[in-house]
């Protein structure tokens, strides 16, 4: 694993998320994507290793999570989750396809984000009436990060930013 590419690519993606992407959210509703955990699923489509993938999506997660006002260890635990998955399922099935990149993300996003707000909702931060607004809210942030997924992927490609 080379620490030192991925310490520059989850401060980069960190500067990102608090500085640039508030000013390129898009709609009534604010949508913005969710680049830290676009950059964590990234990690475990580029790693052939369980290892690897894990720790440096949990490492994101944790980042994440100190971004967030969800309550802590639940984006680490899910992205971590979802590291394993992608490693697994990219093992088995599945190649360096753009578009089934852009659709893992959307899957995995949508699925993270939503077991996020059933947290915050299952600690009655917020009441189950407004699952309806906020679930329509995920379903677009996730489309817009997946939308971004080749460019952040091609990016890397480009760095060639060995991160295994």
């Amino acid at each position: 694993m080379k620490w030192s590419s991925f310490i520059i690519m989850a401060a980069a993606t960190l500067l990102l998320q608090v500085s640039i992407i508030p000013f390129i959210a898009i709609g009534p509703q604010n949508v913005k994507p969710d680049i830290l955990l676009l950059t964590g699923l990234l990690i475990a489509f580029r790693t052939d290793s369980y290892d690897n993938a894990l720790l440096q999506c949990w490492i994101i997660g944790i980042i994440h999570d100190m971004n967030s006002a969800n309550p802590f260890g639940i984006y680490s635990l899910c992205l971590g989750c979802a590291a394993l998955f992608v490693v697994w399922f990219r093992k088995w099935f599945m190649s360096n396809n753009l578009l089934l990149i852009m659709l893992w993300v959307f899957i995995c996003t949508t699925g993270i984000e939503n077991i996020a707000i059933l947290a915050v909702i299952w600690k009655k931060q917020i009441s189950i009436e407004n699952y309806k607004n906020i679930s329509q809210m995920i379903w677009f942030s996730a489309a817009y990060t997946s939308a971004l997924a080749p460019y952040l992927q091609i990016f890397i490609r480009r760095k060639k930013w060995n991160l295994q």
